[in-house]
């Protein structure tokens, strides 16, 4: 009897032992698989937002180390409070006629959520263009906007341009507690840098970067957070 009993005890931590062990191979399984999905979301979520060289067909560039930018994070996508949000773009095309451009936005399954897509027509001088998103984002969704200078218009892979991410987001008690006080704009902007929303801190700070020093200030140093700094006397153009 207590032998057997001996074996009962050996048999019963063997199994334990072996759930344990199947358990933590379960479990490191989820984590690893969880975490290659966030990996790969991520990367997904990458834009681009400097063009390349010029294609050959493009106007003169104000530099011959310009290029079509998006003022936008590098890496990941762009948050916003907005349902409409604006970005901005530096563009170094010198033209004496206008220049065409092509704007999309497509949902996350790749749906263009803007048909036909805006076709603009750029003045032909360098600085900072504002693209003001026509199209209500839903909120805790991503989109993906794009921005082309038709250069070519019969071989649109040669044109340059940029694209990127933006999800609006709802803004947490606290920051909603915030935006209800009464903020002048230079307030409100660093509101939203301090949140991380840093598309709508450039979209306010660029109207009054010329008006109020700290503004400024403000200004050229989330360019410089953002190893933008280079665009920072770039003026706003149509």
């Amino acid at each position: 009897m207590k032998q057997l009993r001996i074996i009962s005890i050996i048999t019963w931590i063997i199994i334990s032992l072996s759930i344990n062990v199947s358990l933590t191979k379960a479990e490191n399984t989820n984590t690893n698989t969880t975490n290659s999905e966030e990996d790969s979301e991520l990367i997904q979520r990458d834009g681009r937002r400097t063009a390349g060289g010029d294609r050959g067909s493009c106007p003169t560039m104000k530099n011959v180390n310009d290029a079509l930018t998006a003022l936008v994070p590098e890496k990941g996508s762009s948050l916003t409070l907005s349902d409409s949000p604006t970005l901005l773009f530096y563009v170094p095309y010198v033209s004496n006629s206008p220049i065409d451009a092509k704007f999309s936005l497509q949902n996350d399954d790749g749906y263009n959520v803007i048909q036909p897509p805006i076709m603009l027509k750029l003045s032909g001088t360098p600085g900072i263009i504002k693209i003001n998103l026509p199209k209500t984002l839903e909120k805790e969704k991503y989109y993906r906007w794009s921005l082309a200078i038709i250069c070519d218009s019969e071989d649109y892979s040669t044109n340059p341009g940029v694209h990127g991410w933006i999800k609006r987001v709802e803004p947490s008690p606290n920051l909603t507690r915030e935006l209800q006080k009464e903020l002048s704009k230079q307030e409100l902007a660093t509101v939203y840098r301090k949140e991380g929303f840093l598309v709508d801190a450039l979209a306010v700070l660029i109207e009054i970067r010329n008006q109020e020093i700290q503004a400024k200030n403000d200004w050229n140093s989330l360019l410089k957070s953002l190893d933008l700094d280079v665009y920072r006397e770039n003026k706003l153009v149509e």
